[in-house]
């Protein structure tokens, strides 16, 4: 009899497991006892670990005997989706160096993630390759390296009881691991100094390791990191456990995974939830979870506890990195790196360093790039469970604003990268704030200060809602001076964005923390509320702040912000329909730009002048406009200081070349305007802007159309309308399709025509297309006439 596999062989019929059941219990028994005995004469008490494991398995053998010796394979019982990839990767690894010597595989991921149950399947799939046997060693914390060698020797119907000592219990256990083809799965192993003795030394053995750190000093054959699973894998969980009949496309069963951050212990407990209450619908259970105060006391189900295995590996971490998870767990949702580390621990920037990366190999921290980290969400909620229950408030409030100092200063640096008038108009609420490119302000860095804007956007958008979260909380941003420095700061990114809301949010907070400031802090923070009030459309307000602001902007030595002002104010009365004041603000706002060298936004002027002049028929004045915002972009383009032109001066000169091509086209002077739009194709190429591309393209279109080369036109609208699709620009798709219409119909292409302006009703919306409805209408009737005997009906909607 095979006492590792269980194989009786025949000779015991249909009753052969019976009888392996009895005799491997009456084996367990005897070998306890045996060890028992030669323990209670040995001069050297076993430690309380092992003795642990022995009651452990005098009570299984004599309560659930059909489990058999300890370490042999638990039960699969249970739903495991997916995984495939990961299960090929192991069992090709382990058929490919198994003549290499024992096969030593490692798997490790964030608690709960499913390593356990994954190395079970692989041994499940292996068992046929390793005849002798599979077993399976929970390890655990508290595990020494004496105490597996004892258990696997149990394991092997060892009589431990015959070995005086570790050498000698070791060797006994490496003869007969190198007397069998076994597979040995060693789970939730916590040190490297576990296992490392009693890993296979021979040929024909293979051995996983799972653990929630990397355990890459064992000299493994391959160390597989295990995720969470995806959305789709998740739902199939959920439904596979709970047994619920709702419809898979309930969008409460995505929301459930969401909620539970995808990890598996998490959804097992979820789905269990919505079987032992039958009365929860699936979005009853969404609704509870969505409270982030309750989420983790919801996800326990008898000893599945998504909160306690987080805790284990809290639990091992030194002082120091205790204290840095929970109050990681401050700053909510949002990226980290080793600044903010730094601040909300109270330790230099390299240490806190040092400690993200330890909390990175305990699985309690995700590191999403160099030096940047963020929580698995429900691995958040228990950190901030943690400082609220382990640090004062004193001490969470001090580990706050030191987060917001650091913030504070990183998006003035920032921010004056993408608004100079915050560098250049020095205000008396920045005296407080290290200033540009100084080293204090580089200290607040990670890194050295950013050398150019497209480097601040990307600051920005990692980091700009971290500053609102903080914002948000009266406890950190008291003072009127951080609340107008973060206006200041960051409603330019906002606006460039596109993120209006969150941008009216902070204009109107800051305007009325700064009441009764300084004048010139009151009137930039004024000026910054107008310029955000025009992008919302609010012109007349708008107007109103930015015209009282002016004169104060000026009188205080705010030079560049004035200028800026002037040119907000400017199109917000164009867009008001008042020409008349527009066009002298529009003025002062380039000759500012011009003196202060800033070309690309003198370029800007002269575009937004030239659409003042378009819309007034104005065309000559509209060319030389739209002539001189080219030539002072493209002077923009000459590389300053050996770098290159910045993307937002490439991107000015192709679309001043696209605007003058259309006013070009008005004029009828069509080569001109092909040169134009050809021009401006060529930097949208460059740049890899398909909207721009697009537009261009369209409009080269136009222009083939009116010199009578219909065949080319379409072409050319086919692209424009491909790049428009690419880019996701539904309105740009939608005109070009019209223009595909109308060309189609010229051509007495009836059938098309319609098929095209159906696509540009879809694109934007069925009024747009109705304009086009018409002139493709009038083709047929003109067709008709001409006596035409093929006229399709255009096709239904």
């Amino acid at each position: 009899m095979n006492l590792a596999t269980g194989d009786a062989g025949t000779r015991f019929g249909s009753r052969g497991w019976t009888w392996w059941v009895v005799v491997a219990a009456l084996s367990i028994l005897a070998a306890v006892i045996a060890v028992r005995q030669f323990l209670a004469g040995s001069p050297a008490s076993p430690s309380p670990e092992i003795r642990a494991a022995i009651d452990l398995v005098v009570s299984e053998a004599s309560v659930r005997p059909a489990r058999g010796p300890v370490g042999v394979l638990p039960s699969m019982a249970g739903p495991f989706v997916n995984r495939k990839s990961e299960i090929a990767a192991i069992v090709d690894t382990t058929r490919r160096c198994e003549e290499q010597g024992a096969v030593v595989v490692g798997i490790y991921g964030k608690p709960g993630v499913g390593k356990s149950g994954l190395a079970r399947r692989v041994v499940s799939r292996l068992a046929g390759q390793y005849p002798d046997g599979r077993i399976f060693l929970t390890v655990g914390a508290l595990m020494k390296p004496d105490d597996v060698t004892t258990s696997l020797l149990l394991t092997f119907g060892e009589d431990v009881g015959r070995h005086s000592g570790p050498g000698e219990r070791l060797r006994a256990l490496q003869a007969a691991l190198s007397a069998s083809r076994i597979i040995v799965v060693f789970d939730d192993v916590h040190e490297e100094r576990q296992v490392r003795d009693a890993l296979p030394a021979g040929r024909g053995s293979a051995v996983l390791i799972t653990s929630r750190r990397p355990m890459s000093g064992l000299g493994l054959d391959a160390l597989h990191g295990l995720d969470v699973l995806s959305t789709p894998d998740g739902i199939e969980l959920l439904r596979e456990v709970s047994a619920r009949p709702e419809d898979e496309h309930d969008p409460s069963w995505r929301q459930i995974v969401e909620l539970c951050g995808q990890l598996p212990i998490a959804l097992h407990v979820a789905a269990s939830l919505l079987r032992i209450r039958p009365r929860w619908s699936v979005e009853n259970l969404a609704t509870a979870l969505a409270d982030e105060r309750r989420r983790l006391d919801l996800l326990r189900v008898g000893d599945a506890d998504v909160r306690a295995s987080f805790g284990i590996s809290y639990n091992e971490l030194r002082q120091p990195q205790q204290a840095l998870f929970r109050r990681l767990g401050l700053l909510g949702p949002n990226l980290l790196d080793a600044s903010l580390a730094a601040a909300v621990a109270g330790v230099p920037p390299d240490d806190a360093l040092v400690m993200l990366e330890e909390l990175v190999d305990a699985q309690l921290l995700e590191a999403t790039g160099f030096h940047e980290y963020r929580f698995h969400d429900l691995i958040r909620l228990y950190a901030y469970e943690r400082t609220l229950a382990d640090d004062s408030d004193v001490a969470r409030e001090a580990a706050l604003s030191r987060a917001f100092d650091v913030l504070l200063a990183q998006a003035t640096d920032h921010g004056a990268r993408l608004d100079p008038s915050l560098a250049h108009d020095r205000l008396p609420v920045l005296d407080g704030i290290p200033a540009l490119g100084s080293p204090a302000a580089d200290s607040a860095h990670s890194s050295r200060s950013p050398a150019r804007p497209t480097e601040s956007f990307t600051w920005f958008g990692l980091h700009a809602d971290l500053v609102l979260f903080l914002a948000s909380d009266s406890t950190v941003a008291r003072s009127a001076s951080s609340a107008a420095v973060l206006t200041l700061a960051v409603t330019p990114y906002l606006l460039a964005v596109g993120r209006l809301e969150d941008a009216l949010a902070l204009t109107t907070s800051g305007a009325a923390h700064v009441a009764g400031m300084d004048d010139a802090t009151t009137a930039a923070v004024e000026a910054m509320q107008g310029a955000t009030l025009h992008r919302a459309g609010r012109n007349g307000e708008a107007i109103a702040l930015l015209a009282h602001a002016m004169p104060i902007l000026r009188a205080t030595g705010q030079q560049r912000r004035a200028v800026r002002t002037a040119r907000r104010l400017a199109q917000a009365y164009r867009e008001a329909g008042d020409l008349r004041q527009a066009v002298p603000w529009y003025g002062v706002a380039f000759s500012g730009f011009v003196a202060e060298g800033s070309l690309v936004s003198a370029a800007g002027v002269s575009s937004d002048l030239a659409q003042v002049y378009k819309h007034q028929g104005d065309f000559d004045k509209a060319a030389e406009m739209m002539t001189r915002c080219v030539r002072y972009a493209s002077q923009s383009l000459e590389p300053a200081d050996g770098q290159d032109p910045d993307v937002i001066a490439r991107s000015t000169v192709a679309w001043a070349q696209e605007n003058l091509g259309a006013v070009r086209k008005r004029q009828y002077r069509t080569q001109e305007a092909i040169a134009s739009h050809t021009a401006s194709l060529e930097q949208f190429q460059h740049l890899g802007d398909t909207v721009g591309q697009g537009f261009a393209i369209r409009n080269l279109g136009d222009l083939a159309a009116t010199q009578g080369s219909l065949v080319d036109a379409l072409r050319l609208y086919e692209i424009s309308a491909q790049r428009f699709q690419r880019s996701g620009a539904s309105l740009g798709e939608a005109q070009a399709l019209a223009s595909i219409a109308t060309t189609q119909a010229r051509l007495l292409r009836l059938r098309a025509a319609g098929t095209a302006l159906l696509g540009a009703a879809r694109a934007s919306n069925l009024p747009f297309a109705v304009a086009f409805a018409a002139k493709v209408g009038a083709y047929q009737i003109a067709a008709a006439r001409r006596g035409h005997s093929q006229r399709p009906a255009l096709p239904g909607p």
